[in-house]
C-alpha cells in the first residue's frame, strides 16, 4: 500500500500539489549526487518562497491598515477641532 493513501484527504491534496511543484525542477535535482535529498531541498525552497510571498502580502496589508487607522485618527482630530471652534 502506498503511504500517501493513508494521509487525510486535505493533507494528501497539499502533498500532491507540492510534488507537482517540485517535479517542475526535476531536471535540476535529478543531476544531483543524491537526487532524493536534492528533491527535498527543492520542496523546502518552494515552501520558503510561498512563505516569503505571504509575508510580503501581510506587510502590505498591515501598512494599508495602519494607514487607514492613521487617516481615521486625523479625521477624528479635525472633526473635534471643528466642533470646538463652533
Amino acid at each position: 500500500m502506498d503511504w500517501k493513501t493513508l494521509l487525510n484527504e486535505n493533507l494528501r491534496k497539499h502533498l500532491y500539489f507540492q510534488l507537482g511543484e517540485v517535479n517542475k525542477n526535476s531536471k535540476a535535482f535529478s543531476k544531483a549526487k543524491e537526487p532524493n535529498r536534492a528533491q527535498l531541498w527543492v520542496a523546502v525552497a518552494n515552501l520558503s518562497q510561498l512563505v516569503s510571498a505571504l509575508n510580503i502580502r501581510i506587510k502590505e496589508l498591515e501598512c494599508k491598515l495602519d494607514g487607514d487607522v492613521l487617516k481615521k485618527k486625523v479625521k477624528k482630530k479635525s472633526q473635534k477641532r471643528k466642533i470646538s471652534m463652533i
